[in-house]
């Protein structure tokens, strides 16, 4: 537990206390540490969250414990526990700001911290909304799966004339408006569809031809999407959804599956994208095997004669 409590020591110590930005501190998940593939600690603006994926070793995390409780500072530490049904959470310092959020760059997005398995934002898509922020002038997106609608925010930062997010839960959408209000968008410029997109092909397609498709399901959620069997029945859509050209950015977190599986599946479902980019996986994201972390791919699409 030495190596976690060293990181978190050097992760704060690097924080810019005028204006914090939220990082990854710790991730045991890449399999990179030995012994501490359970456990991941992210920072967020006055909050420090430690996940854990399997209960931990006593000693050990009494030591994490004692170290974060000791420490000199205002933060409320938070501990999520994954192993457990419902993945309740715990305040072990401190006290939780009335508004949590994620901050990256001067984009902020509202988090439920003790109320959610998943907080409302994935800090391993940083790097891939800033991507999306530098080229978005002037484009139209169409943004599937858009959960809390961060493609949705960084897009309209970046000069976005219009954002379509598509996502199946009505709770979700709710706080991807409200991170459209957190970062003062125009709220003409964004459209939410609470729909299930593989039954809804349909009204999604009302206002297309869109420039950009954004593509980031969850790998396995029982009753609504399952990569193996549905990802494919979305990408033989993008020339419905595109028009002459386009682009398309295609995202899968699912270890399981190499990197070539959207590679192949895209050559299969849709033969006029070319691949035009493979993003490299954050440095705060570390990976003993490449092909267990974040797939974002980014094609090209021309219409075929």
């Amino acid at each position: 537990m030495e190596r976690v409590i060293a990181a978190i020591a050097q992760g704060l110590s690097e924080t810019n206390k005028q204006a914090p930005q939220s990082r990854r501190l710790f991730h045991g998940r890449g399999h990179c540490y030995p012994g501490l593939e359970a456990i991941n600690v992210d920072f967020h603006p006055g909050i420090l969250l430690i996940t854990l994926y399997q209960a931990p070793a006593e000693q050990g995390y009494q030591q994490l414990v004692d170290y974060l409780v000791d420490e000199p500072n205002d933060l409320c530490v938070v501990v999520q526990r994954r192993y457990l049904a419902q993945s309740p959470s715990e305040i072990i310092k401190g006290v939780l700001p009335e508004d949590c959020y994620a901050a990256t760059d001067d984009m902020r997005f509202a988090l439920n911290i003790a109320g959610n398995q998943n907080i409302g934002y994935f800090l391993d898509m940083q790097t891939i909304h800033q991507w999306l922020r530098d080229h978005a002038q002037g484009v139209s997106v169409l943004n599937l799966f858009s959960y809390t609608c961060a493609f949705s925010v960084a897009a309209l930062k970046g000069g976005a004339r219009a954002v379509v997010n598509v996502d199946m839960s009505s709770g979700v959408l709710k706080t991807g408006q409200k991170n459209h209000q957190l970062n003062n968008l125009d709220s003409r410029a964004s459209r939410f569809m609470k729909l299930d997109i593989l039954k809804s092909w349909g009204r999604i397609k009302k206002p297309a031809p869109y420039d950009l498709v954004v593509i980031d399901p969850p790998s396995n959620q029982r009753g609504s999407f399952v990569a193996e069997q549905d990802y494919g029945k979305v990408l033989r859509r993008i020339p419905q959804l595109l028009g002459e050209q386009g682009q398309v950015l295609a995202c899968l977190n699912a270890p399981h599956l190499a990197t070539d599986f959207l590679l192949e599946l895209m050559a299969q479902e849709c033969p006029g994208c070319t691949l035009l980019q493979r993003f490299a996986a954050s440095e705060d994201f570390p990976e003993a095997d490449p092909n267990c972390s974040l797939k974002v791919m980014l094609f090209s699409y021309q219409r075929q004669p």
